[in-house]
């Protein structure tokens, strides 16, 4: 089973949206400022494409939270 379906990592991924909102951020305005497109981070908070370690890292620094939270 790929790890996209399992329910930890959607889990993962709803921590994320979560802290990007707190944050008060848009997709649009963390894929400017990260600089990719806007629905590669729609594709990844919908569980269509695999977040890697390194975006990860990014996103948690971006949205002021720690990686081991995730």
């Amino acid at each position: 089973m790929k790890s996209i379906y399992d329910q930890r990592y959607r889990w993962m991924m709803r921590l994320l949206v979560d802290a990007r909102r707190n944050a008060g951020y848009t997709q649009a305005r963390v894929a400017r400022m990260v600089g990719w497109p806007r629905t590669m981070l729609s594709q990844l908070e919908t569980c269509q494409r695999r977040l890697d370690i390194l975006e990860a890292c990014t996103l948690c620094r971006l949205y002021g939270i720690r990686l081991s939270r995730l």
